[in-house]
């Protein structure tokens, strides 16, 4: 994977214009006939150079998974972490069904051994109404130009901008709403029989089982929930030759970190906060870095930490002084006793940012998606120079070293064809209403470039990177794939 790529004088405007605002497509389509399978094979040999020690991350992770999964899948991801720094972190924690991230997951598989473990640390700071549709199912099949969706968790107005990792759990009648939404789309005919069949499944056995409806909040929940859907994404036959998804929540594990770090003036994340030095170094230096913030939180972002109230709204906090300072003007010290209390008691979160600081800190080579993938750098490259100009030359020389473009979120090797012609990128209600991917779909999905497994995400990438408007201008009939490219996508048919 090269570190820098030649121009790409042919592409057409749409990708041209993608290229533009996220430079990490030029440096991959300069190797789009590489494919897939040995690019994500690649990641193995990846590695960053340690602040501190992955340890307690491995720990903290096995500790979550065996109590979720089982000792036998703790102990398997325990060794997949020791021998490799790799972590995929592109999902939105999620009762998974967006073909963005299922897409991701499966792409991510491809570069892991049979019957090992699949990392995926998922993020629950993201808000309920996120396109990733956290809080119910989401379908591929389009109505009035928007992706079908059944909530599970009905939410009032003043909720939908919650944090999912704040969400309090669904219950039975809630799964029995969604059942009725089901079976209106199907008596209406905007799903087909092998779609209904899917959620039926999903609303009537899987949710409803005391695994996942049992769990005392929605994160819990939506672990349990996709850990379930994985199998049923795949043939018997193709499971043998898959890892094990071990799927969880990232601040449950990097939390704890954080306490432990702030304790500690040893490490990275006790001399950010506590080192005003260092500290307003790195504000500086990243300042309107995508999910860092803008004027030192003043008008956009949060600075280290969210406040979270006792109604579970987060608010942002800005650095003034020695202090996190809310919008209405309470103060909270910048001292480690104070930010841990708040850390153990939920009232303080860490922010995107923080929480990939600790990653980077203890050498996590952590891949995500079209965004991150640039913002991630950009954190990085700014931590490093932050560190070199107030003396922490050791610690900023770690950072120094760019990782290649690894991204998993933006492939879309499955394609969804239905009767009527429409074809969309695949997701996890798409892969289980076709009966699941058998193995000469995975060895398809391996084969393909990476200029081919680009071509499905490449509209949806444009209007979140671009805007509606933007990406509707530069669509053109290279816009969507065609024919000859879609013949070489694995399909499946909803």
């Amino acid at each position: 994977m090269s570190a820098s790529a030649p121009a790409q004088p042919h592409l057409d405007p749409l990708l041209a214009a993608i290229v533009r605002a996220r430079p990490v497509y030029a440096q991959l389509l300069a190797e789009g006939e590489r494919t897939l399978g040995a690019y994500v094979q690649g990641f193995s040999a990846v590695t960053l150079p340690a602040i501190q020690s992955r340890s307690d991350y491995i720990a903290q992770v096995e500790r979550q998974v065996s109590a979720a999964q089982g000792g036998l899948l703790g102990a398997k991801v325990r060794a997949r972490l020791e021998r490799s720094p790799v972590v995929f972190t592109a999902n939105h924690l999620s009762m998974e069904s967006m073909p963005l991230t299922v897409q991701s997951m499966l792409v991510a598989a491809l570069g892991e051994p049979p019957g090992g473990a699949l990392p995926v640390d998922a993020s629950g700071l993201i808000p309920a109404d996120n396109a990733s549709f956290p809080a119910g199912l989401l379908l591929s099949r389009r109505s009035e130009g928007k992706a079908l969706r059944i909530p599970v968790l009905d939410l009032p107005k003043r909720l939908r901008h919650q944090l999912t990792m704040l969400l309090d759990p669904f219950r039975a009648e809630d799964l029995l709403r969604a059942r009725e939404r089901m079976l209106a789309l199907a008596d209406s005919a905007r799903i087909g029989a092998r779609e209904a069949r899917a959620l039926s499944w999903i609303l009537s056995d899987l949710l409803p089982s005391p695994g996942v409806l049992d769990q005392v909040d929605f994160r819990g929940q939506a672990m349990a929930a996709t850990t379930g859907f994985w199998p049923a994404w795949f043939t018997p036959e193709s499971r043998e030759h898959l890892p094990q998804l071990c799927y969880f929540h990232g601040e449950s594990v990097r939390t704890p970190l954080l306490v432990q770090d702030l304790l500690e003036p040893g490490t990275l994340a006790n001399r950010l906060l506590f080192d005003r030095a260092l500290r307003e170094a790195v504000l500086l230096a990243l300042d309107g870095v995508p999910c860092c913030w803008t004027g030192a939180g003043q008008q956009s972002g949060s600075a280290f930490l969210w406040k979270v109230d006792a109604n579970r709204r987060t608010t942002r906090l800005v650095v003034e002084g020695d202090a996190l300072v809310t919008v209405e003007g309470l103060r909270i010290p910048l001292e480690p006793a104070v930010l841990v209390e708040g850390l153990l008691a939920g009232t303080l979160v860490p922010t995107s940012f923080l929480s990939l600081t600790l990653g980077l800190a203890r050498g996590l080579v952590q891949v995500g998606g079209f965004n991150q993938v640039g913002y991630l750098a950009a954190m990085q490259q700014g931590l490093a120079e932050a560190l070199a100009a107030t003396g922490h030359a050791q610690w900023a020389e770690c950072l120094r070293r760019p990782l290649p473009p690894m991204l998993t979120a933006a492939f879309a090797p499955v394609a969804a064809c239905y009767a009527d012609g429409l074809v969309a990128s695949a997701g996890g209600i798409e892969l289980m209403a076709h009966g699941g991917l058998g193995p000469a779909d995975l060895e398809r999905m391996r084969g393909l470039t990476l200029r081919d497994a680009l071509a499905l995400e490449l509209p949806g990438i444009a209007r979140m990177v671009l805007g509606e408007q933007a990406a509707r201008e530069r669509a053109g009939p290279e816009g969507a794939p065609g024919a000859d490219r879609l013949q070489r996508l694995v399909v499946v048919r909803p």
